[in-house]
């Protein structure tokens, strides 16, 4: 390993403690990255609150870890729902007057941070050997502010990578753009494919909508696939005892857009086996950890046997340790998206019952046998053959954990040297 560190920056708006999944997936990179014999220089925006914090927060403390935290431009009542006439009048103030001093989409947070990050990355660029800065969005206009700022410094090289679809979102107000908004979104995605080095994502498909904007050349080698991973690269042991007469199923996460039709149809499926083998639906837990409780609440309001909970955080890998199946739930829009959740889960040891549109991660599940279908294993309680849990493959693969993305990724920058 050599001996001098590299030093590194990291725009990650809500990097951890800052509550919120959106730190999840840079805050374990960067973990790594400094167990690679790396300084990261973590730049982040305030917490909105110091009660509520990152289930993360622990895993990012590192002696080669810096955190810089700037405040936030963005008005804060545009991140609640307003809930009376003053604060409706209020939101609607302050939804006006960013959409008059801001280019794009409104409803970017990190709006007007510029005039604190560009200060920043100029003081740490001055400071340390800065040799690459990383920004990953969403929000997505600081990732335009590094682009701009990277042309005034063309010897640090940018690595910018998206979580998230960009210019064809369905969130971040993307849909209901006015044609001079979108275009001003559009110059600003510009800019970033333009100026990066490389440009990452988790799905291949974020990539191929980046490509086919024709911003650069077709040939063009930016592109980058950066999977998901898994932080252990082992199989834990499972304590659940396969002999109970309980078939326990558990969900952790939010209930995303246009997932609720999978739901509803699971509800008349638990109905009609209420109605033909009531002894076997008296077996089912389904237990449901979430900060989307109305949601579940309204769809299984007459099934007992779905318990709905606050989201547990990371207490929701002991539950699906000692549970018989993990739901993995997507939209049509995500079917083909390898989620984190995908790959973490399978440190635990548990197959996935799939609910959701079929795409590339059910064939995946499938063709790896790590899991079935919803509708499978309703057949199965049907003929009152519950499928065997055990029957599946459930491991974590060493090329999908977390040291082994961290090392592609330090391979790519070293074509860069």
């Amino acid at each position: 390993m050599p001996t001098t560190k590299k030093h590194i920056i990291l725009v990650n708006y809500d990097f951890p403690p800052n509550k919120g999944i959106g730190g999840r997936r840079w805050g374990k990179l960067a973990k790594e990255f400094a167990e690679q014999n790396c300084i990261v220089h973590v730049i982040k925006a305030e917490a909105l609150s110091d009660t509520e914090k990152s289930v993360w927060s622990e895993e990012v403390n590192s002696r080669s870890i810096f955190v810089h935290a700037l405040p936030g431009v963005y008005p804060r009542i545009l991140l609640t729902q307003p809930s009376n006439f003053f604060e409706k009048l209020q939101y609607r103030k302050a939804l006006n007057a960013v959409k008059k001093n801001y280019k794009g989409t409104p409803y970017d947070i990190s709006l007007g941070w510029e005039t604190h990050l560009v200060p920043k990355l100029n003081e740490l660029a001055k400071k340390h050997p800065i040799e690459w800065v990383f920004a990953t969005g969403a929000p997505w206009d600081m990732l335009r502010v590094v682009a701009e700022w990277k042309k005034e410094h063309p010897f640090i090289k940018y690595w910018a990578d998206f979580r998230d679809p960009w210019l064809n979102a369905r969130n971040y107000g993307m849909p209901f753009l006015s044609p001079e908004k979108k275009k001003e979104e559009e110059e600003k995605t510009q800019s970033v494919i333009q100026h990066a080095d490389v440009l990452s994502a988790p799905a291949i498909q974020i990539l191929e909508h980046f490509s086919s904007l024709n911003f650069i050349p077709p040939d063009n080698k930016k592109f980058f696939h950066l999977k998901h991973f898994h932080s252990e690269p082992k199989l834990t042991e499972q304590s659940f005892g396969f002999s109970s007469r309980e078939i326990t199923i558990e969900y952790g996460g939010e209930i995303y857009l246009d997932t609720e039709p999978f739901l509803e149809e699971m509800s008349k499926d638990l109905t009609k086996l209420r109605e033909s083998d009531p002894a076997l639906y008296e077996r089912l837990q389904l237990n449901f950890h979430s900060t989307s409780f109305e949601k579940i609440k309204a769809i299984f309001k007459h099934h007992p046997c779905v318990r709905i909970s606050d989201s547990i955080g990371k207490k929701i890998e002991d539950r699906i340790t000692q549970a018989h199946w993990c739901i993995i739930l997507l939209a049509d829009h995500n079917k083909d998206f390898f989620t984190t959740k995908y790959f973490e889960y399978q440190t635990l040891g548990t197959p996935y019952l799939y609910l959701g549109a079929k795409g590339e991660v059910l064939q995946t599940i499938e063709n790896e046998n790590r899991g079935t279908t919803w509708i499978n294993f309703f057949q199965s309680l049907l003929k009152n053959e519950p499928l065997d849990s055990q029957t599946f493959i459930q491991e974590a693969h060493e090329n999908n954990s977390l040291s082994f993305r961290v090392n592609e990724m330090l391979e790519h920058m070293k074509s860069f040297d």
